[in-house]
């Protein structure tokens, strides 16, 4: 694995109320993953995102109207607008560089889309930092992709490491989405989860990887990243 540099998201976005900060916890202490809005936001109120309830309709239509401010990153997590911090030189050139070698690794086998957004459902669009998906290239021109298309997602992070390795490997083992990676960049580790249980909404096995070793996603044994 690549050395990594500083995060591309932040937990903390502004709106008019503020949430509690979550006690550190393990993925067991966590509640199940929200399916009601009223269930979504009192889990999102355990998270220290300070943000405003709506769904993906809404989301997209105030990105149309220029309502949130184009020159920032959003992504929307359990009806959530969570704000991206600009990407710093370091966490572009990691994304690219694991992208360039997936791209290399899969032909056309798959298809990697670099931080563009994944439709879960109604209420969360994440934006990882890379989407290892099904093919054909061309279903995407209309749509962005949906659970069922996704081999791999790989998040780069930092001050938000706590968050993906809950909130959002809940919502994507949640979505069955067969494999997540997580860049560690604190420790300099690869973090694999794979084997969802979407019920539990989380993955029944983990490995981690230092600097320097290789790993592949499931589907593509013969393609070893670092």
């Amino acid at each position: 694995m690549a050395d990594v540099g500083t995060p591309r998201s932040k937990d903390q976005s502004e709106a008019s109320t503020s949430a509690p900060a979550l006690p550190d916890a393990t993925l067991d202490e966590l509640p199940m993953p929200p399916t009601t809005t009223s269930e979504q936001l009192a889990y999102m109120s355990r998270f220290d995102v300070t943000t405003v309830a709506i769904n993906t309709a809404m989301y997209h239509n105030m990105a149309s109207a220029d309502v949130l401010e184009s020159a920032k990153g959003y992504e929307l997590l359990h009806s959530q607008i969570i704000q991206l911090e600009p990407i710093s030189p370091e966490h572009n050139y990691l994304a690219q560089h694991l992208g360039r070698q997936l791209d290399r690794c899969v032909n056309d086998d798959a298809v990697v889309f670099i931080q563009g957004p994944l439709a879960i459902d109604e209420y969360s669009e994440p934006q990882p930092d890379i989407l290892l998906l099904n093919p054909p290239y061309e279903q995407y021109d209309h749509r962005h992709p949906r659970p069922e298309d996704v081999v791999l997602v790989i998040e780069v992070a930092s001050s938000t490491l706590k968050t993906d390795r809950t909130l959002k490997l809940q919502l994507y083992a949640g979505a069955n989405i067969p494999e997540y990676w997580i860049v560690n960049l604190p420790d300099k580790q690869l973090e694999t989860h794979s084997t969802p249980d979407p019920k539990r909404g989380q993955y029944l096995e983990t490995k981690r990887y230092n600097v320097g070793d290789e790993a592949s996603p499931k589907p593509f044994p013969d393609c070893q990243l670092r």
